[in-house]
């Protein structure tokens, strides 16, 4: 009977210790993953240092987004330097600078591009998809193509990037071993605390420049394939103004008809009737002009953004479409009507 009643009540204790087990969506995780890791980091008595947010540069670079800084922490709490986090729109640049404390021997980065992916121990660090090792350098900048990362349509400034960039410090060239032979990653303040300790950087909310000095630029390309200009798609007050260019010795400019849609489920299919385009500018107009810009009224599409532009004109005799080769076409190289876009995604 005793030994029953052991077991009786082993079994309420364990019970009442167990909890159930959960599970968050990937929309739940991504709103979460930094005060998540945080909580669990104070838990386990770890320290909390950093920003996983970072901090934003005062100016953007000159492609118009906006680096931010992490501190590189080495051992978890020694500060090493900095790590710059930026993107000039067709790469992501990680950019490592150690202080006197250390010098880099290797870095190691992973990059994702949703919470849910983020591991909960540390992935190792020779594994990384993009690395350099045998450096002895103070500073190193780690490129990443944009295409590495993102799926083709998705749109640049909607993404939030969880970077692990890590280091393998050696003496600084001044001498000073502070740091060397330390473990050292960028961010803090989110350790998940499973195993070994790292930190994530947060790059975020880096397109803010856009919002005020809209631009999306592609290229006038004539039957299909030919670049001959540019067609430039911006913000200006209140206008939506569509500028085409040619290049030197192009040609002349032939009727211009645009399109402007709000879904993107419309950029499928037949091509847009020029003859039925909403806005249209005339031969008679043009003069024979090589660059031109329509403006129109913002209010036509109230507060829809992202805009997607078809725009088209004639140039030689050539079909011509502006959009990004290779990105934005529409039957391109298939049999039926080809055509281009441009999708404007800063419109607010």
């Amino acid at each position: 009977m005793k030994r029953n009643l052991l077991l009786i009540l082993l079994s309420v204790a364990l019970a009442a210790c167990s909890s159930p087990t959960s599970s968050l969506d990937a929309d739940d995780q991504a709103s979460s993953i930094s005060g998540m890791m945080t909580a669990v980091a104070s838990k386990k008595g770890d320290s909390a240092f950093g920003d996983p947010m970072g901090q934003p540069a005062e100016v953007c670079n000159d492609a118009n987004f906006r680096p931010f800084s992490y501190t590189l922490w080495a051992g978890q709490s020694n500060d090493a330097g900095t790590v710059t986090v930026s993107t000039d729109g067709e790469m992501l640049f990680v950019a490592y600078d150690t202080n006197e404390t250390a010098d880099l021997e290797e870095v190691h980065v992973y990059v994702f591009t949703d919470a849910a992916d983020v591991p909960e121990r540390r992935p190792a660090p020779g594994q990384a998809p993009y690395k350099a090792e045998n450096l002895n350098a103070d500073t190193y900048t780690v490129s990443i193509p944009l295409s590495d990362l993102l799926e083709a349509g998705e749109i640049l400034c909607d993404q939030t990037f969880y970077v692990l960039a890590h280091a393998a410090l050696t003496m600084d060239e001044s001498g000073s071993d502070d740091n060397a032979g330390e473990t050292a990653y960028s961010g803090g303040n989110n350790n998940p605390g499973n195993g070994a300790w790292f930190y994530v950087s947060e790059y975020a909310n880096f397109c803010d420049c856009q919002t005020r000095n809209c631009v999306a630029e592609g290229d006038l390309l004539a039957g299909q394939y030919n670049d001959i200009g540019t067609l430039t798609v911006s913000k200006d007050g209140d206008d939506l103004v569509v500028t085409y260019t040619l290049d030197e010795g192009a040609g002349e400019l032939g009727e211009l008809a645009i399109y402007v849609f709000t879904d993107p489920s419309d950029l499928t299919g037949d091509r847009p009737n020029p003859g039925h385009a909403p806005y249209k500018v005339g031969t008679d107009l043009l003069n024979g002009a090589s660059s031109y810009s329509v403006r129109i009224p913002l209010a036509d599409f109230g507060e829809a953004c992202p805009l997607y532009i078809v725009a088209k004109t004639t140039v030689n005799g050539e079909t011509t479409y502006g959009g990004l080769l290779g990105e934005t076409g529409i039957n391109v190289g298939a049999p039926g009507p080809w055509w281009y876009y441009l999708t404007l995604d800063c419109c607010s």
